[in-house]
């Protein structure tokens, strides 16, 4: 059996249902209440457990039931009442560097290539980049199977949008995001990878004019292309480490590279927009 069938679906499409999935569901607020009185029970006295209760039964009857009537009105006019918040809240607001929110997975074995040997990183460099970008393209044609619950539901997979071309912008206070990803419905998408090596910044586009997606061997090479010529080159000047910096510095730092010259402002673009950046 071919596992591409597991996770590709030709009856339905992947972004078809969002629109017309119910909204996310508020919970009662004496609910939410006695989840957090079950929460804390067990790191209490009885006596404290019992203050507790208090204030909190306190806080249901009192500015907690005015600020649930905001909620709910807020509620009524939103397709998800926590997404803005919790983006901004966990996420945008955090002037902390990104690596410490960033997330990862695993790639796709590659046997073939172990133990270690000459050569070995460009090999798998192409292959991991291949079957991700065949990913892509799934959901870009919205070909990827749409996840359900144990009785059929459809989930949102709105989620999906953003896991490629899209880029956190830095903010003095808080940050903001930039999307770039389109399905083939909605229009064109980036086609284009980014590289990190030694310094320096190098892009090319990983389909052709057609949107075929170049073979492993074909990534193989353009890796190998941007290899050779850091290694015959002095180190660039390693722009990208300040994306490392907490995200006042890097706001700061980033407003002052776009008033340098009009081309900085085209170089960053390419860097956000691209499917996703490759550090060698």
């Amino acid at each position: 059996m071919d596992p591409m069938k597991l996770f590709v679906t030709d009856s339905e499409k992947t972004f078809q249902y969002d629109d017309g999935l119910p909204p996310l569901p508020l919970p009662p607020l004496h609910k939410t209440l006695q989840k957090y009185l079950d929460s804390v029970k067990p790191h209490l006295t009885r006596s404290e457990y019992e203050n507790t209760a208090n204030i909190v039964e306190q806080f249901e009857h009192g500015v907690g039931a005015d600020l649930y009537k905001k909620l709910e009105d807020k509620a009524k006019n939103s397709k998800n009442w926590l997404e803005k918040w919790w983006d901004r809240v966990a996420y945008l607001d955090n002037r902390a560097p990104t690596p410490t929110v960033n997330f990862g997975g695993p790639g796709p074995y590659r046997y073939h290539s172990l133990p270690a040997r000459e050569g070995g990183q460009m090999d798998s460099a192409g292959i991991v980049t291949y079957y991700t970008l065949l990913y892509w393209k799934l959901l870009r044609q919205e070909r990827l199977r749409l996840e359900r619950d144990s009785k059929g539901n459809v989930f949102t997979m709105h989620q999906h949008r953003r896991q490629f071309s899209s880029c956190r912008i830095p903010g003095v206070k808080t940050d903001s995001m930039k999307y770039y990803f389109k399905s083939e419905t909605e229009g064109k998408s980036p086609i284009h990878l980014v590289v990190l090596c030694k310094g320096r910044f190098f892009s090319f586009d990983a389909f052709d004019q057609n949107e075929e997606l170049l073979s492993p061997p074909e990534l193989e090479q353009q890796f190998k292309c941007v290899r050779d010529k850091c290694h015959s080159e002095p180190e660039g000047p390693g722009l990208g480490i300040l994306t490392g910096a907490n995200r006042v510095s890097w706001s700061e730092i980033r407003s002052r590279l776009l008033a340098l010259h009009p081309k900085n402002h085209e170089a960053l673009e390419t860097i956000q927009s691209s499917i996703f950046v490759y550090k060698s």
